[in-house]
């Protein structure tokens, strides 16, 4: 944003709504496989996408099992 706007305040402006739908279509708060096709592009464009995605498969690499629950 810093590259793409003279000054701090309109960098700021425009941040809020683009990460707003970053993390709106990043999987956190809405089920990615529930969205209709022409809208499940977005997710791509989500840098909290890749994210979320990369400490997943860090968190579940090495689980085999999960016990069942009581």
């Amino acid at each position: 944003m810093s590259a793409a706007f003279e000054s701090v305040a309109t960098a700021s402006l425009v941040s809020v709504p683009l990460e707003l739908l970053g993390v709106m279509f990043s999987g956190l708060y809405l089920q990615l496989a529930n969205l209709p096709n022409y809208l499940s592009w977005i997710k791509y464009l989500s840098h909290f996408y890749y994210g979320q995605e990369a400490v997943s498969i860090t968190q579940w690499t090495h689980v085999d099992h999960i016990g069942e629950c009581s």
